[in-house]
């Protein structure tokens, strides 16, 4: 219990019973002692405190006249010569010895009944304060065993993909977002056969065949999209992921109000590559990217209206089915 919260309700009702200055209160709970008036309160002595227990104990309800408990005057000379009347208030969290001018039964028992449900409201307070700061610490230990087992999980995974990668006969190298892009999923994942299929699309739109592959969560995304497409009964061509790829390429130099060129084109692939490079691999891939195309001419406007040799090669295509 607040100590605060209860001497200022002692401080408050009392006055309104026995005036403003006719009374003095010794109130005790588990941990205080205090003798209060209106407007002062300090600790209670040692004689104080043992004279209380006394009168708590002796004291018949409702009252009794202040002149048979002599004890008493020493301890309520700083207060008003008006008091005549002691009597005891007790509940489950506090006792009060009260020293007052005359009350009646009936007032004596309407503070009896004010300070028992004070003292249930004050109750009820410290036991939802409780009952938060229960609450709080189960969440912050469940938080606690939820990042232990994030972490845990996180070393598992990297193990796992460092064995992957051990197991390869070729230099790969696996971005930390592919990691991150594991752990964010709500379903448990088969992490090799899902680096598997990554790197099949990774060699597949390798533009230079013989730098090193990085797998990056797009790697893991195009897989996933493929699957909840339209397409998802047809696996996408060489040249689809290639134009894709494009595509995005130039949909970033969009965004920044910049000039689509084969040149800024491949400056923003990721990883970036030679623009001579964008040229061979289209090279390569003609018949294919024809077909694609020509099978879908509303996809990649980008590429098609701004990157000259695809601009050619759809120009061309118009052309035939005139």
């Amino acid at each position: 219990m607040q100590m605060t919260e209860i001497t200022a309700f002692i401080q408050t009702l009392l006055p309104l019973i026995h005036g403003e200055k006719d009374w003095c209160a010794w109130f005790s709970d588990q941990s205080d002692s205090l003798h209060l008036t209106s407007n002062h309160q300090r600790p209670q002595s040692l004689e104080e405190r043992i004279l209380m227990k006394h009168l708590s104990t002796q004291l018949t309800p409702p009252f009794i006249s202040i002149t048979t408990s002599h004890l008493c005057f020493q301890f309520i000379k700083e207060s008003s010569n008006k008091i005549n009347q002691l009597y005891c208030i007790q509940t489950e969290s506090f006792e009060l010895v009260i020293a007052g001018k005359a009350a009646t039964e009936q007032q004596i028992a309407t503070i009896q009944t004010a300070f028992q449900q004070e003292a249930r409201k004050m109750q009820l307070k410290k036991q939802s304060f409780q009952l938060i700061q229960r609450l709080q610490e189960k969440q912050q230990l469940l938080q606690q065993q939820i990042e232990l087992y994030k972490e845990q999980h996180k070393v598992a995974l990297q193990s796992q993909v460092n064995q992957w990668i051990h197991n390869q006969k070729q230099e790969i190298s696996v971005t930390p977002g592919v990691i991150d892009l594991f752990l964010q999923s709500p379903t448990p994942i088969a992490v090799q056969s899902v680096l598997d299929q990554a790197l099949q699309l990774a060699l597949y739109t390798q533009i230079d065949q013989h730098s090193p592959i990085t797998l990056q969560e797009e790697h893991i995304e195009l897989k996933a999209t493929a699957i909840k497409s339209q397409l998802s009964n047809r696996l996408y061509t060489r040249a689809e992921l290639l134009l894709d790829k494009y595509e995005t390429s130039a949909q970033r130099i969009d965004l920044k109000k910049a000039v689509i060129t084969g040149r800024t084109l491949a400056e923003h692939l990721e990883p970036p590559v030679s623009p001579p490079a964008i040229t061979d691999a289209i090279k390569k891939n003609r018949k294919a990217i024809a077909q694609a195309m020509q099978q879908y001419p509303d996809r990649w406007p980008l590429i098609r209206n701004y990157l000259k040799p695809l601009k050619d090669l759809d120009f061309q295509l118009n052309l035939k089915t005139l």
